[in-house]
C-alpha cells in the first residue's frame, strides 16, 4: 500500500522523523512511502529508508504536490495519507496490520 506523505523540501527533516517513528512503532507496516521533493532528494531519508520510500518530484504549491503524488496511481488503489509533522506515539501493531491487510484484500472497484 502506498503511503502518501504530504511534505516539501523545507520539511524533510520532519518527514525523516515521521519515518523514524513508523520504523520504531510499526516496523511491519509494509508501506511504500511516497515522499515529494521540489529541488533535491533528501539524502538522509534516501540513506536511512531506501527500501520503503519512493521520491516524487513535485512543484511546491500544495495542490500540485498532491496531484503529482497520486496522478500515476490507479483510481481504485487504496492509499494511506501521512503528514510529515504527525508522528506515531503508540499503536497496536497487530490490530493496525489486521486493518491494513483487510483493506489490501478489498476488490470492490467502487
Amino acid at each position: 500500500m502506498k503511503a502518501i506523505v504530504l511534505s516539501c523540501d523545507k520539511y524533510h527533516p520532519m518527514a525523516h522523523h515521521m519515518l523514524l517513528t513508523y520504523q520504531d512503532k510499526w516496523s511491519s507496516n509494509n508501506f511504500q512511502f511516497r515522499i515529494p521533493y521540489n529541488q533535491s532528494i533528501p539524502e538522509d531519508i534516501e540513506r536511512d529508508f531506501d527500501d520503503c520510500v519512493e521520491f516524487v518530484h513535485t512543484e511546491a504549491p500544495f495542490k500540485k504536490t498532491v496531484s503529482a503524488l497520486i496522478n500515476d496511481l490507479d483510481d481504485t488503489e487504496w492509499v494511506y495519507w501521512c503528514i510529515d509533522d504527525k508522528y506515531l506515539i503508540s499503536i497496536d501493531e497487530i490490530k493496525a496490520n489486521m486493518v491494513r491487510e483487510f483493506v489490501d484484500q478489498i476488490q470492490d472497484p467502487n
